[in-house]
Parts: C-alpha cells; structure tokens; sequence
C-alpha cells in the first residue's frame, strides 16, 4: 500500500467487509512482511503474500532476505493457521541486475522449487511483478505459461497473474488471458480487485475494476471459473451499505472514529477513491496507529460487531478465526465453500485428458452465466410497455380495411411492421414510434409527395415491407420500416433486395434522418434522383450492442406474421403528448 502506516486500518476494514454477505472468505492485507505477520498474529488476516522469492544469490542478497529467513516466516504464519503464498516471477531477477545470463524459465524455475521446499502452499508467479518486461522478450508469455506449468507439477497453488499490467494494449491483454481460457486454467487469474487503474499504487493489475463486467462475461463465455459470481445491482448496494455500516459501528465501538452520513454515503456509491468524502491517508494513518498501539484484536472487533447489533458478521468473522485453529485451509487450493473446506486434497484436479479435471457443476455455470442486465423477450415486453403508455397518448393507428393498390402518382406507402404500434413502440435509438411517423411523413410532404400508412402482416423482412408498400403505391415507390426502426425506400419493379435506399443502422439513425427519408421517398416517387441519405457511422460495434435485443425484438415481429395476410389501411392521427 502506498502509506504503509496504514495497514492496520486497512486489515479492519477488510476482515469486517470481509464478513458481510457470506462467511468464508480468506482475505490478506499485504504490506510490509514484519508487520503483515503481526497483523496476522492479531487475527485480522487469513492469508498472506508478496513474501518474494529470487533464483540467485545475489537477488536474496541484495533483494530481499534471505530463502532461510522466508522458510522461517512461512512456519511462523502455518503454526498461526495463516494460509501462505510466495511471490516470484520471471523477469524479476533481469530488473534486479543479477540474471547470471541465465534464462528466464531456468531463474523462476528455481524459485518455485525452492517456494516448494519452504512448505507453503501456492506461488503468485505468472510474471506478476516482472511481467512488463518478460512481456518485452521474444516469447515471454509462452515463458508465463511454462512457469504456471511448473506450479502446477510441484503441487503449488497457482496465481497465473494479475498483479501487473504487462501493457496499455487492449488486444495484448486478452491475448495473454486467452491461452489460459481455451486451456481450461482453473482461474484465469490470483484474483479480482473492485479497484479502478488510479487506485492501485503500485501497478494497475492486468484486469482492473473497469473490467469488472467483461471478466463476468468471460467467464460465461468460456465457462471457465475465474472466482467470481455475478449478483444483481440491488443486492450490491445492500451489501455495500450493510459493509459500511458494519465498519463504522466498530470505529464507533472501538472510539476509533465517527464517520459522517455524507462520508458513508460517498464510499456506498462510489466507484474509486476521487468519487469519495471520506478519511484522508493521514487520518487513517491515525486510526491504524491507534489500532496497533492499543493491541486491539480480532476478538475485539468480533465483540464489537456483536455489540452493534451486527450478529450474521460477528459469527461469520468467528467462523474464519476458527477455521485458522483446524488448518484446513491450509492445503493446496484450499476455498471455503458452502461451510466447507475445498482443496486440492478432498477435491483432486485428476486432468488425463479431454472431459477430466476440473469441470464447471451445472449449478455453477448457472451461477456464472447470471450476469446482471440479461436480456430475454419477457424484458423486452415490459420495457415496451413503458413507451406503450406514451405512444398511446400520442399516436393513434386505426384499421380501415383491406388496403388497395393507389392512383395518384405522387403517393408514397409506409409499410409498417406487424409489431409497430401494437407490441412495439421505439426503436433501438429510443425513438417513439408516434415520433418516427410523424418525422416520415412530415419528409414526404416537405418532398412534394402524398403520404399513406398500411400494415403488412405477411411479412416483418424490411426489404419486402418496403417492396410490398412500393407495389401499393400510386407513384410505384414505398417506405419499408421496422418497429426497431430499420427503413427502407423500394421501388415495385425493382428485386427484393435491391432496394433504393437502406437505412440499417437503426441504433444512430436519428429524427432528421428518417424526415431526409421520406423526403428522398417523395423525390424518387417523381422520377428524380435525389443525393441519399448518409447515417454516419464512427466504427460502433453495433451488432454486439444490439443484436441480442434485435433477434428478440424480430422474434416477436415473426411471431405476429400471417401467411398470405393482406395489407391493412391505417388511420393515422398524432396528439400532442403534455411534456
């Protein structure tokens, strides 16, 4: 952490945050190693790390102990029931200088046999802090993989890397993620911190908080279990406000300090440290001061939470003190799942080829593909409702029969879409649909043409609305146009898909670009040839944004299709819808 006098307050407020939601759930507050075993002999810890391990004399040297003093360090944190895991990776010993011209494989393959040796029970290696320069080498992420490789041979539990972004590329990023996906890694990384890129003062990680959603869909798109899963927004929020008010209530308790209303609120909502009011590095400095000085413990917490009225997060946080007195965790891999230790030992990863080791439960990959925001038509349906209220008040569309093949040359068919209106009411711009027809209209008027409206239920295929509505227009020229706000200008003696115009990029197709339609409509509709419309794109990726909310919208356009249904005359009549 960037002011290390902090990292008492720090441990608190993660073994309280820790507590809520759930019990079970080892944490670290990794800092200096003299102190972090004290923190940990205080009970606030369940984990530790960043214990650095080098692969040449003179990296412990000059770098950091000694393999002796890190063995010794080890026995101390398992005789306490604290899970341990060393630090290497390939790359570190090239910054330090002493490489002895060795390889970077050969130099972190004697670290991991040496982190073996010491008896601890996993390594975050995978380049985590050296990573940007092994990255720099000419196959350097095929070294990362090698050294995950050699963990998992030697029994360690592997961190495959996280810790350091190797390198501002998007593409570069999932292309070092990638191998470990379609492989079947286990974890994808050592783990997730909420944390944006500008609070991590030591390295943005390779996956930061604004990644947060891509690495859901990640995991649901490769069913691999990257450790976390998914919950709905609302119960986020909960959890946030009850963590908050958890960790007040033992400042309070503990007369460590009395934050403000508006302070708790700025940490519920906030996304990083600039969004917040709250303590400044030098009062928390105070506060974790004071927490040392004291000797407060874990059991002082405990009874503090206990003494508030938070009674679920005392007896969660007494659960993990607990599990230190068995061990359990200790082991390789070792969760905490369900109120049971799961680990290497009781749940062997057995991989002898395709369909073996470890494989998503069916309740787990249900678990990891309920991303929030999920779209299926039940949603779709009642978000159309919303709108519904409003084209309602603004639109009326009446039937008025059979509709016939026109006379008057200037005239221009609006075919409309099965949908449009009825279960339909916006396009994927947000445009109300009362809005869209006025617009089309007000374009064929302002062109010089005579505009009429006719529903076809035959068809929802947008080329043969537009073909369909051509061949009942006087002037041989029709709109076609979707609920979702697709258009296009067609002629009757022109093939299906051969149309005039085509307006597809329905998502940035604005008001004025629908009135320039009609308004081309109406001077093709005299023989002109007027300069088309340009929707101007600047590289979207539409078809990612929307498509899943397309193939929803245009199943429920299908679904009210008839075969052989003859084309409707509407009646249409706009109110004016009180702002």
């Amino acid at each position: 952490m960037r002011v290390s006098r902090n990292a008492w307050a720090n441990a608190v407020a993660c073994c309280v945050g820790a507590s809520v939601g759930r019990a079970g759930t080892l944490f670290q507050c990794a800092s200096e190693e003299a102190e972090e075993l004290r923190i940990g002999m205080a009970g606030f810890t369940s984990y530790a790390e960043t214990v650095s391990v080098y692969g040449t004399e003179r990296a412990f040297i000059d770098g950091d102990d000694t393999p002796w003093s890190k063995a010794f360090l080890a026995t101390a944190y398992a005789s306490r029931g604290i899970k341990m895991r060393c630090t290497s990776g390939a790359g570190s010993e090239l910054l330090m200088g002493f490489h002895e011209k060795k390889s970077l494989l050969y130099l972190e393959a004697r670290c991991l046999c040496l982190q073996r040796a010491m008896g601890v029970q996993g390594t975050q290696n995978g380049g985590i802090d050296g990573a940007p320069v092994t990255a720099t080498v000419p196959g350097g992420i095929r070294e990362l993989m090698a050294e995950n490789l050699i963990a998992v041979w030697l029994d360690l539990e592997c961190a495959s890397g996280n810790d350091a972004r190797s390198t501002e590329s998007e593409i570069r990023v999932g292309a070092k993620i990638l191998p470990y996906l379609i492989g079947g890694s286990d974890l994808i990384c050592s783990g997730f911190g909420s944390i944006l890129k500008y609070d991590n003062s030591f390295n943005p990680s390779l996956l930061n908080g604004e990644e947060l959603e891509d690495y859901l869909v990640l995991q649901r798109d490769f069913e691999a279990d990257g450790g976390l899963t998914p919950i709905g927004e609302e119960r986020a929020l909960d959890l946030r406000i009850r963590a908050v008010d958890a960790i007040s209530a033992v400042f309070e308790a503990l007369a460590l300090g009395a934050p403000s209303r508006e302070m708790k609120e700025s940490v519920v909502v906030a996304s990083g440290s600039e969004e917040t009011a709250s303590y400044t590095p030098g009062e928390v400095a105070r506060i974790s001061e004071a927490i040392r000085e004291r000797k407060i413990t874990v059991l002082d917490v405990i009874r503090a939470l206990d003494a508030r009225g938070f009674h679920e997060e005392a007896e969660n946080l007494l659960y993990v003190v607990k599990l230190r007195i068995s061990g359990d965790y200790l082991q390789t891999s070792a969760v905490v799942r369900n109120g049971r230790v799961v680990s290497a030992v009781n749940d062997p990863n057995d991989y002898v080829g395709p369909g073996t080791g470890y494989r998503l439960s069916e309740e787990r990959r249900a678990a990891i593909a309920g991303i929030r925001d999920v779209l299926d038509q039940s949603t779709v349906m009642s978000q159309e409702a919303e709108f519904a209220r409003h084209v309602a008040q603004g639109l009326a569309l009446r039937g008025m029969g059979p509709a016939t093949v026109g006379t008057d040359p200037r005239e221009v068919v609006i075919g409309v879409s099965p949908a449009f209106g009825l279960q339909l009411f916006r396009t994927l711009s947000g445009i109300p649909v009362d809005d869209l027809l006025k617009a089309l209209i007000k374009g064929i008027e302002e062109g010089g043409g005579v505009p009429r409206v006719v529903r076809l239920r035959h068809t929802a295929d947008t080329s043969f609305l537009g073909l369909s509505a051509a061949r009942l227009a006087g002037s041989r020229v029709g709109i076609g146009i979707q609920a979702k706000g697709t258009a296009v200008i067609h002629h009757a003696e022109r093939l299906p898909h051969n149309n005039l115009e085509l307006f597809s990029n329905a998502p940035i197709t604005t008001l004025k670009h629908y009135e320039m339609l009609g308004y081309n409509a109406a001077r093709h509709a005299q023989g002109e040839i007027p300069e088309p419309v340009v929707v101007p794109q600047r590289g979207e990726a539409l078809g990612s944004r929307y498509h899943a909310r397309v193939a929803l919208i245009y199943a429920i356009e299908t679904g009210l299709t008839v075969d052989g249904a003859e084309p409707e005359e509407l009646a249409v009549s706009f109110e004016e819808v009180a702002a």
